[in-house]
């Protein structure tokens, strides 16, 4: 089973997996497992793309606030 912690979300009427995050719409808490293991259990940020050591980044400069005038 890769999603071993499956919860149910009253406010939003969806199960949902502790771990990474993912939902679903289903009711019943065996479809709702069954319906998870078509996705691996994977935290989204771990899987973002980070820059490799020693590449060049742009930094963004953040405008002032200051009214004109």
């Amino acid at each position: 089973m890769k999603h071993s912690d499956v919860r149910w979300n009253p406010a939003r009427r969806e199960h949902f997996c502790v771990s990474c995050g993912r939902t679903t719409d289903s009711f019943d808490i065996a479809d709702a497992q069954q319906r998870l293991e078509r996705f691996d259990c994977v935290v989204p940020s771990v899987d973002a793309a980070i820059p490799e050591p020693g590449t060049e980044t742009i930094r963004l400069m953040l405008k002032s606030l200051k009214p004109l005038g």
